[in-house]
């Protein structure tokens, strides 16, 4: 098997023989397809020949090669896992990875991030789970249409921002029975944080509407606040408080 009619790199497959038939375990050459191509599922085409040794009178063997020809085979994908990482890029890091934004996890909720940001109008943006193109696991909308506050599955167009203003922007990975890949969807929402703690103005340790920040049209204030322990958390379904806290 290899990836050239020179066979410079040429690697070896155990062949069985049934008749006029010839056998190959699958999973000897998958593994044959693997060391020249790594793993990524795409169909390749591949040059093989096959070698024999075969025995003639006086019990001499001789090699004996057979014609080449080509197949096309598609490695199988390995499982699919959940990102550890997520990052935002987009016009606002003029499309530039170095820039790019790296979201935060959400504590004991593998393949879920969330951050807040400020979007201009038109602005555009897309994830990706490295900070560089991959080609595989960069992902965006599933359409070109404009997007407010809303929960949509993910696809490969550009996400488009429809009016200038904060969100706060989720990301949730999910895998399916199979595992053959991540599906993802990501939330936009309006931004509301909170004040969590003895310093909060209720003074307690649980997410309530009187410990929310308020948005002035520049920054976000809270209420007043007391003596005391705090942390500061976002909402989001699912988790507690202390599953998005920061400080």
């Amino acid at each position: 098997v290899d990836t050239s009619d020179e066979y410079a790199a040429q690697l070896e497959c155990p062949l069985g023989i049934n008749g006029n038939s010839l056998l190959v375990a699958t999973v000897d050459l998958q593994a044959a397809i693997e060391k020249l191509y790594d793993n990524i599922p795409t169909a390749r085409e591949l040059t093989l020949s096959v070698l024999a040794y075969v025995s003639i009178v006086d019990e001499q063997v001789t090699l004996v090669k057979g014609d080449d020809f080509v197949m096309t085979i598609t490695p199988k994908a390995p499982p699919a896992s959940l990102p550890e990482e997520m990052y935002m890029i987009g016009s606002l890091y003029e499309w530039k990875w170095e820039l790019a934004a790296k979201m935060i996890p959400v504590h004991s909720h593998e393949g879920m991030f969330w951050g807040i940001y400020y979007f201009d109008a038109g602005a555009e943006i897309k994830f990706n789970q490295v900070a560089y193109w991959d080609g595989g696991t960069d992902f965006g909308a599933a359409t070109n249409d404009p997007h407010g506050y809303g929960e949509y599955e993910a696809g490969g167009n550009n996400i488009k921002i429809e009016n200038a203003g904060f969100y706060q922007v989720v990301i949730v990975g999910t895998l399916p029975e199979d595992k053959s890949k991540v599906n993802y969807k990501y939330i936009l929402s309006e931004p509301k944080p909170y004040v969590i703690g003895d310093a909060s103005p209720t003074g307690t340790w649980d997410i309530e509407e009187a410990n929310a920040f308020t948005f002035n049209g520049e920054v976000y204030i809270s209420s007043a606040l007391k003596e005391g322990n705090l942390r500061m958390c976002v909402k989001l379904d699912g988790c507690e408080w202390w599953q998005t806290e920061f400080n």
